[in-house]
């Protein structure tokens, strides 16, 4: 996977909404995931739900925007974890701070008991801020201490109907990297290299 060439990788754009920001305690009330072939978001294999959790905070409500009467009658995530982990399996994920998702969904699995050998998806994932730090570095431009979503979509003249929606962000994310691939594939990037991108003075 990640020998590929960028234009024939296997990437999975995730977003999480979840009930507060500590992957151990609180919990994930909706997960959204859009495989992309190369440049090609598949939006045709898209695959978005709620997830009803042990708990909902109201602190968290305000930033989501997910009611407790919204997630009647949701799955749980045992309900949906062999669904997520297929279409996970054999891909890259994408999105905006990617190590945040992937902590959220690795607790869960482990909960679960199900990340003995966690799968290839669960290592390093690929972050849009980091690469478009490494590509404005690449084309000579002075890097920002703070890279935020909103940023990237203003960069790449996205206009979102809606933000904190995990279906959409997602979207915007796949979006976002489809445009960086092209010009980290002009430039010589392979994905290991991507996925291996780390800027700890970069903030989100």
């Amino acid at each position: 996977m990640a020998d590929q060439a960028l234009e024939e990788g296997d990437f999975a754009a995730v977003d999480l909404e979840t009930t507060g920001l500590r992957p151990g305690s609180d919990e994930i009330v909706a997960i959204a995931i859009i495989p992309m072939k190369g440049y090609r978001i598949l939006l045709g294999s898209a695959f978005h739900t709620l997830v009803k959790p042990g708990r909902l905070d109201g602190k968290s409500i305000k930033f989501h925007g997910i009611c407790p009467r919204d997630l009647e009658g949701a799955p749980s995530f045992e309900e949906v974890s062999g669904k997520v982990r297929a279409i996970l399996e054999g891909k890259t994920m994408i999105g905006y701070a990617t190590d945040f998702d992937r902590a959220f969904l690795v607790e869960r699995y482990k909960k679960l008991g199900r990340i003995a050998d966690p799968m290839p998806s669960f290592d390093r994932g690929i972050d849009i801020a980091r690469v478009e730090a490494w590509l404005l570095r690449r084309e000579g431009i002075p890097v920002p201490r703070r890279i935020g979503f909103e940023d990237l979509l203003e960069r790449y003249r996205l206009n979102p109907a809606s933000r904190h929606d995990a279906l959409s962000d997602a979207y915007l994310a796949a979006s976002i990297f489809q445009r960086q691939l092209k010009r980290a594939s002009e430039r010589g990037a392979t994905i290991q290299e991507l996925k291996d991108l780390r800027d700890p003075d970069l903030q989100f």
